[in-house]
């Protein structure tokens, strides 16, 4: 059995393993048991690394920073596009969020087109979905960022984007939002879901990733 990623493990310290580095704009650690129980069964050496919390662009501007250090395995990017107005006063309307949405998506694409055309590790763009009432809110919207990151990154090889509806067919769920959690902890979603959204990496196109660039 592999030996499990530990806190005081870093990138320089696993040359030699799998590396699977995530960054996320919400609290993404309960990812971490499912990916070690899909690692394990693979039965090759692997690390696990979270970003510091909603480090998203640092992680794809920054030279030194675990996804631009990750050399052998994979960089994954979890997206909620609530979350680019999570922090904003209560007082603003509903306009002002749909450009907040549009402008973090415009940089977000640029930073990401650039950073991947010299990467050595291959990236995962998961566009996750947001509490039930936003996303009736902000429909049009939504859809439209997501083909248009579809349709800008469609010429590379090293990216690839996964919408939480391929979850959903995939691995469905009963309940996948966590009001409670969310508001007291950033964690958007139940257990179930993060367990689905886990599981998605162990199906066989990303294994195929996986066990390409380990060879």
């Amino acid at each position: 059995m592999c030996k499990k990623s530990e806190a005081n493990i870093t990138l320089e310290d696993s040359i030699d393993k799998f590396n699977i580095v995530i960054a996320a704009t919400f609290t993404a650690d309960p990812l971490r048991d499912t990916l070690e129980y899909f690692m394990d069964k693979l039965n090759i050496p692997y690390n696990i690394d979270f970003a510091p919390y909603n480090q998203v662009l640092q992680q794809l501007i920054d030279p030194k920073s675990l996804f631009s250090l990750n050399t052998n395995g994979i960089n994954i990017i979890l997206i909620r596009f609530e979350d680019w107005f999570r922090y904003s006063s209560k007082t603003v309307g509903l306009e002002v969020k749909k450009e907040l949405i549009l402008n973090n998506s415009k940089e977000l694409i640029s930073v990401i087109k650039k950073k991947v055309e010299n990467t050595m590790v291959p990236y995962f763009l998961c566009i996750c979905p947001s509490s039930p009432e936003t996303e009736l809110e902000f429909f049009q919207t939504f859809d439209y960022v997501q083909n248009e990151f579809e349709n800008i990154m469609s010429d590379t090889n090293k990216l690839d984007i996964i919408k939480y509806q391929q979850v959903n067919e995939l691995y469905p769920v009963n309940k996948y939002y966590d009001e409670h959690t969310d508001r007291i902890a950033h964690l958007p979603y139940t257990e179930a879901f993060f367990t689905s959204l886990a599981t998605l990496y162990n199906d066989p196109h990303c294994q195929d990733k996986f066990l390409a660039f380990l060879s």
